[in-house]
């Protein structure tokens, strides 16, 4: 099969039609077409691009900016929201979140997504956190519990350690690297 690292831990490849029943590209197949897979990439974002925009995203009430595509807030012929992470630049351009924008996806049914606003605060960002450990841990077919910053051109993974005790599970995101900055541009820290 052909595929390509996305971001963290997942990869990506590319359907040969709408679903998560879809045939992939495979190098049989690409053998037999005149493009290399980054061609077939661009086509498959292309065709992303026209099925999907930022106006689709469902805001999370009580959520502090966080907003959703879900399979309910999908367009017709759309049937992955999670690949949508393929695009995240396009629906959330400079001019709309000018810090990138942090987004998880819990499964294949659901992007979920912050754009980064200075001095916004950490509210959001914890939203965040935890909404993508609760429907991972509800999912039958989890995708990926990590969060990533859009930023720049590419996606790092923001780290974090999970720790559980007998009444609690609490997340402590460490202040270094990209953290640190994400952290100083929502104006946790001095």
């Amino acid at each position: 099969m052909c595929r390509r690292e996305a971001f963290g831990d997942l990869l990506m490849a590319v359907a040969l039609g709408p679903g998560s029943s879809a045939s992939l590209v495979t190098t049989r197949i690409l053998d037999t077409w005149p493009v290399t897979f980054e061609q077939v990439l661009e086509i498959a974002r292309d065709n992303l691009r026209s099925l999907i925009g930022s106006d689709d995203f469902d805001t999370v009430e009580g959520a502090a900016g966080v907003v959703a595509l879900t399979a309910r807030s999908r367009r017709p012929g759309f049937e992955q929201p999670a690949a949508a992470a393929l695009i995240i630049d396009r629906l959330f351009p400079r001019r709309v979140a000018p810090n990138g924008v942090v987004f998880a996806l819990p499964s294949e049914e659901v992007l979920l997504a912050l754009p980064v606003k200075e001095a916004a605060g950490v509210e959001g960002l914890a939203i965040l956190v935890q909404l993508t450990m609760s429907l991972v841990q509800e999912s039958d077919e989890p995708l990926s519990d990590q969060l990533f910053w859009w930023r720049e051109g590419s996606a790092v993974p923001i780290l974090f350690t999970q720790v559980e005790d007998k009444r609690s599970k609490r997340v402590h995101l460490e202040a270094h690297g990209a953290n640190h900055d994400l952290l100083l541009i929502l104006g946790a820290l001095d």
